[in-house]
């Protein structure tokens, strides 16, 4: 029996580190910023993942790799605050060129 659950263990295992590098694949093409700000946020999941793994193994991450889900989340915020305000800025600019925009 637990050779079947090694198995099984493995096997997810298997899964999971082929999703994580077809993922990498993916976020490697040209791609829009809401699929590497989703990218980000999903990586800082599996990051903190590791983390909780790492400490129930009594061999816990170094630092800095614990400490990058943070940063890769604020790095994702800031990049979505960027894009809305740039397209905030373009929908105010566009509205104002219209024909139908009112004159002062």
């Amino acid at each position: 029996m637990e050779w079947a659950n090694h198995n099984l263990r493995r096997a997810i295992a298997c899964a999971v580190a082929e999703y994580l590098q077809r993922s990498a694949a993916y976020l490697r093409q040209p791609r829009g910023v809401d699929v590497l700000v989703l990218g980000a946020a999903r990586t800082a999941e599996v990051i903190d993942a590791l983390d909780v793994g790492a400490h129930q193994l009594g061999a816990a991450l170094p630092d800095e790799v614990a400490a990058s889900a943070n940063r890769l989340r604020e790095w994702a915020r800031t990049l979505k605050q960027q894009t809305q305000t740039a397209w905030a800025a373009d929908k105010d600019d566009a509205a104002s060129a219209s024909p139908f925009a009112e004159s002062p």
